[in-house]
């Protein structure tokens, strides 16, 4: 603005408008230090402006990268009580947004997807040790004790206007919801559990049954394949399923990657974090 204002005002007073000059030219001469004032000073405001965006440019990109990193950091917090699973955050989060870019989610969207869904079991750090660690099946009173996990996850990440906080939320809550509407904590079916649950909740059993457990060997790739085929229309959203399958050379890869060993593949995950320039713009 001031930079048009004081090119308008040096082209009238270099032609002379002979309206706005009088006789001994000094109405000329001020305009000309007006102008060349108003120039100046347009250019001083307009750099101060632009350094100014940059800064806050930078200093909003630091932001966000902090976030993200104190997300994963979280995480691991809730895997590292149970040495079993390192890894399965990461894995699981990796592996949904694969399937939700290829189902058409917005690339965006899908970003918050997997950064939110490494926190899809953060309410496990409200679980007992001896429930997390148990060697063989619940007993009705535990296995309703573990549900909880679900809502204290919900709980914990509630009430927060942030995007990525606010998807994580849902994850946590929604990602053991089935199809069908036998899952819980509410009973959900269909479109009424959001896309990104149905994602997590594919990504969740498929990561678990390739991976040992205190209460279980790992199954082989064929098997646990097969279970969730059988479970498509019952547990699981049949459109997340079916996109799984046509994404599994890159799930196995990931698998692959990233290994159980919760130092490892923590480090693996912070490298990663690291070299994802566009997280450290778009979030």
């Amino acid at each position: 603005m001031y930079l048009a204002i004081g090119l308008v005002y040096l082209l009238i007073a270099s032609r002379g408008a002979p309206l706005l000059r009088n006789p001994d030219g000094h109405w000329r001469e001020l305009m000309l230090e007006n102008a060349i004032f108003l120039v100046v000073t347009s250019f001083v405001v307009f750099f101060l402006s632009r350094r100014g965006f940059h800064e806050l440019l930078l200093a909003r990109q630091d932001a966000a990268r902090s976030k993200v990193e104190l997300v994963h950091r979280l995480a691991v917090v809730a895997e590292w009580k149970d040495d079993t699973i390192g890894g399965h955050n990461y894995r699981i989060a990796r592996s949904a947004q694969i399937i939700a870019i290829r189902m058409g989610v917005p690339e965006q969207r899908a970003r918050l997807i997997f950064h939110g869904a490494v926190l899809h079991d953060i309410g496990k750090v409200g679980m007992p040790d001896y429930l997390l660690r148990k060697d063989g099946i619940f007993t009705p009173e535990e296995r309703r004790l573990m549900e909880r996990h679900v809502l204290l996850g919900a709980a914990l990440l509630e009430g927060s206007d942030d995007d990525l906080l606010s998807v994580a939320r849902t994850i946590a809550l929604t990602h053991h919801e089935n199809w069908d509407g036998s899952g819980y904590p509410h009973g959900l079916a269909r479109t009424e559990i959001p896309v990104e649950g149905r994602i997590v909740a594919v990504c969740d059993v498929l990561d678990a049954l390739l991976s040992e457990r205190s209460y279980k060997d790992a199954w082989n790739a064929s098997a646990a394949v097969q279970f969730i085929i059988e479970q498509s229309g019952r547990k699981f959203d049949p459109a997340v399923v079916d996109t799984m399958l046509h994404t599994l050379p890159d799930i196995v890869a990931i698998r692959e990657e990233v290994p159980n060993d919760p130092w490892i593949a923590w480090q693996h995950q912070k490298n990663r974090l690291m070299r994802d320039e566009a997280t450290r713009v778009r979030l």
